[in-house]
């Protein structure tokens, strides 16, 4: 009898580190904020406005959030997944795509620098890295801010409605 509840004392103690893995990197909620604020303050300067769906000069849209923070302040994971680091494409400067499941894909763009490695595993809340001015955010008349994306898919779909 000793025996048995032995062996059962074992798998439970080995089937919980696969429960406690999968629950590590479960959400809290949907998406987070991924700038440290109590409200989000967004870009509106002469460059554009920072909203969603924002009307742009060569009449493109805006697909994302500017969300106003100082350089160096910390960027975190809106939701846990899977951090892709890249540089310098379509005017980001340095930024962070993270895929989520469910189709989802978040965007962190004018980063000063980062903190992850190529396919490492995220949760909501690390700091995958800090705000910067790279890329079209780097002329003088554009304020240090997170442009942060959301995509369903190839859908883009409006943060601050997710937030």
């Amino acid at each position: 009898m000793r025996k048995y509840a032995l062996l059962l004392l074992v798998i439970l103690i080995i089937s919980s580190f696969f429960i406690l893995d999968k629950t590590y990197y479960r959400d809290s909620v949907e998406f987070s904020p991924p700038i440290d604020t109590e409200v989000l303050r967004i870009r509106n300067d002469s460059y554009g406005g920072g909203h969603f769906d924002a009307k742009r000069k060569n009449g493109r849209r805006h697909t994302g959030l500017d969300i106003l923070a100082p350089v160096g302040a910390p960027v975190r994971a809106s939701k846990s997944g899977w951090a892709v680091r890249k540089f310098d494409e379509d005017g980001y400067g340095k930024y962070i795509t993270v895929y989520h499941k469910g189709d989802f894909t978040t965007l962190y763009a004018h980063l000063e620098k980062t903190n992850v490695r190529w396919a490492k595993k995220v949760r909501q809340g690390d700091v995958i890295g800090w705000v910067g001015k790279t890329g079209n955010a780097r002329y003088k008349g554009i304020k240090a801010h997170l442009h942060f994306e959301v995509r369903k898919g190839s859908s883009f779909l409006d943060p601050e409605e997710l937030l």
